[in-house]
């Protein structure tokens, strides 16, 4: 077997030398009648095409690469963006937020007109079905303290627990009547109707006009010359021993972000 192999190689190595003589020699024919330049002469263009196109091909491969690369970093790049935007969004909300806080917190501490240690401050609880705010009976709150909003007057403490108060809000139904006057000196009871805040019991013959002012006259827990709203409309039924006038009110207990307890 060993043999056979030494013989095959051997056949192979001989044939090897004979395809290389044979190209020595068409080679050697060429030269010798004149027709390796004209071969090289025809072939050169085209080698030179062959390389360029091979160039080109080249070139714009890695064009295309670069082009892809620039691509994946602007995408990272405008991702990046889109995150500080968000975060900037949020710091700017924050920021309103809490300017918002500071200016109400101040326009209370610069009001000169009330005793600071009877006036308790918290933000609203906005999360149970009754408005709550963050003090209780530890803070030394009291059912039927009066519930103020930008100096308006918004609602009252209806139960105090420990941590947290629930507030009746003035145009709840279930609010206890609190005396009020206009600032033409005409009295009534500010009570909650149809989700609307009510001056009623005001005499027929008493002259109340659109746009006054509406004020507390004073009672046990409700200090007496506390702002409530403005007369928007009165309202008179045909067989009705009293008419009522409609209070519209400028703050909203949901959307305030400091309240003050009186």
């Amino acid at each position: 077997m060993i043999n056979r192999l030494f013989l095959s190689l051997h056949i192979k190595k001989r044939y090897l030398w004979q395809f290389f003589l044979a190209i020595s020699f068409v080679l050697v024919l060429f030269d010798w009648l004149g027709l390796s330049q004209q071969l090289k002469n025809q072939l050169e263009p085209q080698a030179r095409r062959l390389l360029q196109l091979n160039v080109n091909i080249g070139g714009q491969v890695v064009s295309s690469f670069s082009l892809i690369n620039k691509m994946h970093h602007s995408a990272r790049r405008i991702q990046d963006l889109e995150r500080k935007l968000t975060e900037a969004e949020a710091n700017l909300s924050e920021l309103g937020r809490l300017q918002k806080e500071n200016q109400e917190l101040r326009q209370l501490i610069e009001n000169n007109d009330r005793k600071l240690a009877e006036t308790k401050i918290s933000r609203p609880v906005l999360s149970f079905a009754q408005p709550a705010i963050a003090l209780g009976s530890e803070s030394g709150l009291n059912k039927g303290s009066a519930v103020l909003v930008a100096q308006t007057l918004v609602g009252t403490i209806s139960k105090v627990e420990e941590n947290l108060a629930y507030v009746n809000l003035l145009w709840q139904s279930e609010t206890n009547p609190i005396l009020a006057k206009t600032e033409s000196g005409v009295e009534g009871l500010v009570v909650g109707k149809s989700r609307r805040v009510i001056l009623s019991q005001v005499p027929l013959e008493a002259d109340i006009k659109v746009g006054e002012r509406v004020v507390t006259v004073g009672q046990k827990g409700i200090s007496p010359d506390i702002y409530i709203g403005n007369i928007r409309s009165v309202e008179t039924g045909p067989c009705a021993a009293v008419k009522q006038a409609v209070i519209e009110q400028y703050v909203s207990f949901y959307e305030a972000k400091l309240v003050e307890v009186r």
